[in-house]
């Protein structure tokens, strides 16, 4: 995750890696120049209170969902740097 994200939060720390701060802020640019899709961990409540977690996994995000982001903050910026013919 450090290779695709902005930062690291000093306030949310990793004890087993030496107290490094947690990787925050995935840029979308890295995701698609690396090719490391990011890792989300999920987790399912049960719907009464206290009954705790029923799942729990592991996954990654479709790569697509970084090529249309990508195209989509392009978009959004192209009218504040617009073009100029050299």
């Amino acid at each position: 995750m450090g290779q695709i994200t902005t930062a690291e939060n000093p306030n949310l720390t990793i004890p087993s890696l030496g107290f490094q701060g947690l990787p925050t802020g995935i840029d979308v640019r890295k995701v698609l120049d690396t090719g490391i899709l990011p890792v989300i961990n999920t987790a399912i409540a049960h719907k009464e209170a206290g009954i705790g977690m029923i799942g729990a996994g592991i996954t990654h995000p479709p790569a697509e969902v970084f090529e249309k982001a990508i195209i989509a903050l392009a978009e959004k910026l192209a009218p504040q740097f617009p073009r100029t013919e050299n």
